[in-house]
Parts: C-alpha cells; sequence; structure tokens
C-alpha cells in the first residue's frame, strides 16, 4: 500500500509538490538515500574512531597495570592467569547473551 493511498484513505490531502519541496529543504538538495548513506557514513566512523580510542587506551592501561604487578606482587603469574580467565569469561558471556559475534 502507497503512502498516498494510505494519506487519502485517512481523509488527508496528499501535496507531492510540497512533498518534494518539504524533502529538499530537510535533505539540502540531496536525495533522502545519499542524505541517510552519509548520515550512516559518519555514525559509523564515530563508532570506530570509540572503539579504535577505547582499544588503544585499554593497551596502555594493561601494560603499564602488568608491568606494576609483575615488579611488586609476589604471585604476578597468578595475577595474569586471573586476569586472561576474567578475559575469557567476559568474551563466553557476551557471545551467550548475544553481545558479541564470534
Amino acid at each position: 500500500m502507497s503512502i498516498d493511498k494510505l494519506l487519502k484513505d485517512r481523509g488527508h490531502q496528499v501535496d507531492e509538490e510540497e512533498g518534494k519541496r518539504l524533502l529538499d529543504i530537510s535533505t539540502n538538495g540531496a536525495s533522502p538515500k545519499k542524505h541517510f548513506a552519509a548520515a550512516t557514513n559518519a555514525a559509523k566512523a564515530a563508532e570506530s574512531t570509540l572503539w579504535l580510542f577505547l582499544l588503544c587506551l585499554a593497551s596502555v592501561l594493561m601494560t603499564v597495570g602488568n608491568k606494576y604487578v609483575m615488579k611488586q606482587w609476589n604471585y604476578a603469574n597468578t595475577v595474569t592467569l586471573l586476569q586472561n580467565g576474567t578475559a575469557v569469561i567476559y568474551l563466553l558471556s557476551g557471545y551467550r547473551f548475544g553481545f558479541l559475534e564470534m
């Protein structure tokens, strides 16, 4: 069912010229598909940048933290084993509950 038919069935008057004008204003002259694609690409770029930053931050913090643990604690290998075990549990939980794809 088309939008025109749906609007006419509900008693609304359909003005195609007004609709085209409003679309041109809201998308600055670009077609709605191009406008949506540009917005989607910008969102993907922002998300990629965020994840790259978070992964870099985690990498630096883990390196510095592990260096501290190795120098200061008596059972440093046990702590490293606990860290890796926790990471495995988080990843498997994320996969099990549908947050991660593997």
